[in-house]
């Protein structure tokens, strides 16, 4: 899987979206927003949540986010 990452919406591979909102560089998981659940979260530049296959990896950009149009 190979992705760029950046904020906006993005598809979990559990098929629900998550909202990525910043980038911390320097960080193992840089992209920090929530999961569809609501719950803070933070991804890697590769997308995954953590480093093996989970249902908050994100998969697909959906697009911006509303307030970024």
């Amino acid at each position: 899987m190979s992705i760029e990452m950046k904020p906006g919406l993005w598809k979990q591979r559990d098929g629900r979206t998550a909202i990525v909102r910043v980038q911390q560089p320097r960080h193992l998981w840089p992209w920090k927003g929530s999961d569809a659940d609501g719950n803070r979260n933070s991804w890697g530049d590769d997308g995954l949540h953590y480093h093996r296959p989970d249902d908050l990896d994100l998969i697909e950009y959906l697009g911006p986010l509303e307030a970024d149009t």
